[in-house]
């Protein structure tokens, strides 16, 4: 699971060419953040499923809140 998000985060931003402003939770990045209930290294499905995402920000702006 580790090596899964970390393809599609930081390792991804590097191929791309964007490891300068994205991949990455540090100050001066355009942060998309999901906040999850649950541990996805312990059990990666739970990034599938949409009752488990408690936040979503794009860009470091909140763009969806959990219903719950």
């Amino acid at each position: 699971p580790m090596e899964s998000i970390c393809a599609s985060t930081g390792r991804a931003a590097e191929l791309l060419d964007m490891a300068d402003r994205v991949g990455a939770i540090e100050p001066g990045r355009e942060a998309d953040l999901l906040l999850i209930d649950g541990d996805p290294l312990a059990d990666i499905s739970v990034l599938c499923e949409k009752a488990k995402i408690a936040q979503v920000y794009k860009a470091g702006v909140s763009v969806r809140a959990s219903r719950a």
